[in-house]
C-alpha cells in the first residue's frame, strides 16, 4: 500500500499524510512512497489518537447528465389533488385506536417442543412474571425457561405460605387448661377467688345472707382489720365507683349529714378537713346549702355583682366542686349601662347586689332600678356588714324561702 491509497483509506488529505511521514523520517516521493505494513498501522493508529486531524470534508458532487434530477413535463406531472380523489382527514371518530399495553392483542402461547402443544393456562399465567431468558438458556427453549422459572416461583409462595402459617399457630391464644401451667412456670401468683363464691362455698348462697355475714365480721372487734387483709379484688375501679356513688365521708356537723342524707347515700363517719361536703370551711357548707335550695326552687342561673376578687375565685372552686350552678360574676368597679344591665337581668334566676364590698353605686343602681321590669327575677341585697360567702349564702336561701 502506497501513501495515497492509505491517505484516501483513512479519509484525510495527502498533504497531512506527507507531514506526518516526514516527522516519521520515511523518505520518497509524495504519492509514490511503498509504505511497511507496520508503518501503516501506526498510521492507523495515529490518526484513531487525533495526531492526523479530522477527516476531510467530502466533496460536493457535480452535477452532470448522468446524475441530474428529471425534469417535470406534462407526461410525468403528479396528479393534482382535488375535492373528489382528496384523502379522508383523520378524525376522533375515524381514528385508528392506538395500541397500548392495556389493550394489546395477547400473543399466542408458544407450542411445546417435545409435545407440541400449548401449555396449561395456571403454568403460561406463572411464566409471564417470570425474568426474560438468559442468553445461555436460548438453546434450552423459551417455554422450557419459563416453566423452570414458574416452579420455582410456586415452589417460593408455597415455603412462604408454610412459614406465616407456623407464625400464625404461634400467635394463637393459649387454651384456658393451659394458662394455669403456664402462669405457674412463669412465678405468676394464680388470680384470687371471687367473694360471692367463697360465701357459697361456706353455706352463705343467698346475697343477702352473705351482706350479712360480712356485717357481723366486721362489726365484732379485732376481727375487721383481719377481714380486710384476707379481701382481694379483682376489679378495684369498679370498687371505687361503687363508692363513689353509695358512700359519703362526712363530719359530725349535722348540716353537713342533712345534706348527705338528701343525695340518698350512706354516711361514713370521718374527720372535718376529709368531710365530701365541707370539707372542714364554712363557706363551703354554706355554699352546698345554698346549692341544695336554689336547685330545690330550680334557679340555677346567679349573677353576683360586686365581691372581692379572692372571693369570686373561692365561689369559683365551689362551683366547681360542686356543679349544677350557673354563676356569673360583674366586677364592682366595672363600666355598666342599662343596656348590659337588662341583658344581664334577662339571663338571670337570682341577682345579689353584694354591698359592703368593692361595688360602686354606677354599677349596682342599673340593676335595682331595672329589676321591675323582669318579676321572674329575685332581687337579692346584701347590707354594709354581709361581706362574706357564708352571709351572702345564707342571704340567698332566706330570700328564697321568702320567695312565694
Amino acid at each position: 500500500m502506497d501513501d495515497r491509497e492509505l491517505a484516501e483509506a483513512l479519509g484525510i488529505s495527502l498533504e497531512r499524510l506527507d507531514r506526518w511521514l516526514v516527522k516519521k523520517r520515511v523518505p520518497g516521493r509524495t504519492g509514490s512512497r511503498e509504505l511497511f505494513p507496520q508503518l501503516v498501522e501506526e498510521a492507523k493508529v495515529a490518526y484513531r489518537a487525533g495526531e492526523l486531524g479530522p477527516p476531510r470534508k467530502a466533496r460536493r458532487s457535480v452535477v452532470s447528465e448522468g446524475n441530474r434530477a428529471p425534469v417535470v413535463s406534462e407526461g410525468n406531472r403528479a396528479p393534482v389533488v382535488s375535492e373528489g380523489n382528496r384523502a379522508p382527514v383523520v378524525s376522533e371518530g375515524n381514528r385508528a385506536p392506538v395500541v397500548s399495553e392495556g389493550n394489546r392483542a395477547p400473543a399466542p402461547p408458544p407450542l411445546d417442543e417435545t409435545s407440541g402443544a400449548a401449555p396449561a393456562a395456571g403454568t403460561l399465567a406463572a411464566a409471564d412474571t417470570a425474568p426474560s431468558p438468559p442468553p445461555d438458556a436460548a438453546g434450552e427453549g423459551t417455554w422450557r425457561f419459563y416453566a423452570k422459572e414458574a416452579e420455582r416461583l410456586r415452589a417460593e409462595l408455597r415455603a412462604r405460605d408454610e412459614t406465616i402459617a407456623a407464625l400464625e399457630a404461634q400467635r394463637a391464644p393459649t387454651p384456658a387448661t393451659h394458662r394455669p401451667a403456664r402462669e405457674a412456670a412463669a412465678g405468676i401468683p394464680p388470680p384470687p377467688d371471687p367473694l360471692g363464691a367463697r360465701l357459697t362455698s361456706a353455706g352463705l348462697h343467698r346475697s343477702e345472707t352473705q351482706a350479712a355475714a360480712l356485717r357481723a365480721l366486721l362489726a365484732r372487734p379485732g376481727v375487721a382489720p383481719r377481714i380486710l387483709e384476707l379481701l382481694s379484688v379483682r376489679r378495684g375501679r369498679d370498687l371505687e365507683k361503687l363508692i363513689q356513688r353509695y358512700v359519703r365521708r362526712v363530719c359530725d356537723d349535722a348540716r353537713c349529714r342533712a345534706l348527705a342524707a338528701d343525695e340518698g347515700v350512706d354516711v361514713v363517719p370521718t374527720a372535718p378537713e376529709e368531710c365530701e361536703v365541707c370539707a372542714g370551711s364554712d363557706n363551703r357548707r354554706e355554699f352546698a346549702m345554698m346549692r341544695r335550695a336554689c336547685l330545690a326552687a330550680d334557679r340555677r342561673r346567679l349573677v353576683i355583682v360586686g365581691g372581692a376578687d379572692d372571693t369570686r375565685a373561692e365561689l369559683g372552686r365551689f362551683s366547681r366542686d360542686l356543679p349544677e350552678l350557673d354563676l356569673r360574676f360583674v366586677r364592682g368597679d366595672a363600666t355598666v349601662l342599662e343596656n348590659e344591665a337588662r341583658r344581664h337581668l334577662a339571663g338571670a334566676d337570682i341577682v345579689v347586689i353584694w354591698g359592703g364590698t368593692v361595688l360602686d353605686h354606677s354599677v349596682s343602681t342599673p340593676y335595682q332600678k331595672l329589676a321591675d321590669q323582669f318579676p321572674n327575677v329575685l332581687l337579692v341585697k346584701m347590707a354594709g356588714r354581709q361581706r362574706g360567702i357564708a352571709s351572702m349564702a345564707r342571704a340567698v336561701r332566706e330570700r328564697l324561702a321568702a320567695a312565694p
